[in-house]
């Protein structure tokens, strides 16, 4: 049975951290009555985004009774099947979104959530190639699905890293663009996922698709999967061991991070609230830190030490990558984050021990 961990502590602690990351996430949705009845399919619901929402929506029907016909899908049925057994309004689907199948066939969905990517530097780097079609054969795949359904919603979960590389120290807006080596292979997934956006965006104007587009920043919170190698999902996993934080860069560009119960009600706003065809930045721009901080961050409620060469910022002008988000487009659908940065470095420590016990 999959395992829900209700988080109890001193209220001066965090606010809201009696509550599970699903019931956060769940209050803070924008018009969820528009789920209402509806069936909603989350393709990539093994991965950190697309497990909570599963249980988000789970939370949505728990609380206010949306009777929502939830499906699961990722590759691995059976991994789905243990982390979602005590759910009995979740149907699990094994399904590769990037082959071309039946799997689909037949079924109706109102809200396609599309979740499925790699999203590790180390699978960048091992199967860029399949980082590549994954994202690309993947969205096709799904955006024929939708095109079949009258009145069906598709949203992208794409990511900060279309904006690339740029010269601006300025928070990143949905307008702006940086450069992307095509000739780097680590530039599958940046590539992949903008070629993906202007796919949604062109089955809107030829075919009427509804698709939308999310671009999570870095995202983080419990709920990552042990062969994660994302440095924020290292760095808590090095506390929790009780090994010291050590930063080999002297670099330390600033980043706007989004935890995760805040990234997963962003997303599922987008769907009752987006525009057609327009793409929104998932982050919360008042979580302006720089990894230097992350990391130190982690290791003073990790209790452990924290090393690092001294600091040495970009200079004015000089390329780096666009890791700094503007939110304020999603913020006038009426959204609002409601976990701050280091709450949520707390809140991700909290859960993570008490699954360990």
């Amino acid at each position: 049975m999959a395992q829900i961990v209700t988080l109890k502590v001193h209220p001066s602690t965090m606010t809201h951290l009696d509550l599970t990351d699903a019931a956060l996430a769940a209050q803070a949705v924008l018009h969820p009555e528009r789920f209402r009845g509806k069936s909603i399919l989350v393709a990539g619901a093994s991965g950190l985004i697309g497990s909570l929402t599963v249980r988000t929506l789970h939370e949505l029907n728990r609380s206010q009774g949306l009777g929502i016909t939830i499906t699961a899908a990722s590759r691995s049925r059976e991994k789905l099947l243990t982390r979602f057994a005590d759910m009995d309004d979740v149907f699990v689907l094994g399904l590769d979104v990037a082959a071309p199948g039946t799997a689909l066939d037949g079924r109706n969905f109102d809200f396609i959530l599309h979740a499925a990517s790699q999203a590790d530097p180390a699978s960048f780097k091992k199967y860029p190639a399949e980082t590549m079609l994954t994202n690309i054969e993947g969205t096709k795949n799904l955006l024929d699905v939708a095109r079949q359904i009258p009145d069906s919603t598709l949203v992208y979960v794409s990511s900060g890293e279309v904006y690339g590389e740029t010269t601006d120290d300025g928070l990143m807006s949905e307008g702006m663009s940086g450069f992307v080596d095509p000739t780097s292979p680590r530039s599958c997934y940046p590539t992949a996922k903008r070629a993906s956006e202007t796919l949604c965006v062109s089955y809107a104007e030829e075919y009427g698709v509804d698709a939308l587009i999310v671009r999570p920043s870095h995202v983080y919170g419990p709920g990552f999967r042990p062969s994660d190698s994302r440095i924020s999902a290292d760095f808590f996993v090095k506390a929790l061991r009780g090994e010291d934080i050590v930063m080999r860069s002297p670099r330390s560009d600033w980043r706007t991070y989004v935890y995760v119960s805040d990234c997963v009600s962003a997303i599922l706003s987008v769907a009752t609230s987006g525009v057609t065809a327009q793409a929104y930045n998932v982050t919360n721009s008042d979580n302006l830190v720089t990894m230097r901080h992350f990391a130190q961050q982690i290791a003073t409620e990790g209790h452990v030490k924290f090393t690092a060469p001294a600091e040495s910022p970009h200079a004015s002008g000089e390329m780096h990558r666009a890791s700094a988000l503007n939110d304020a487009k999603l913020r006038s659908l009426g959204w609002l984050p409601q976990v701050s940065f280091d709450d949520g470095v707390r809140r991700t420590f909290a859960v993570l021990r008490a699954e360990a016990e």
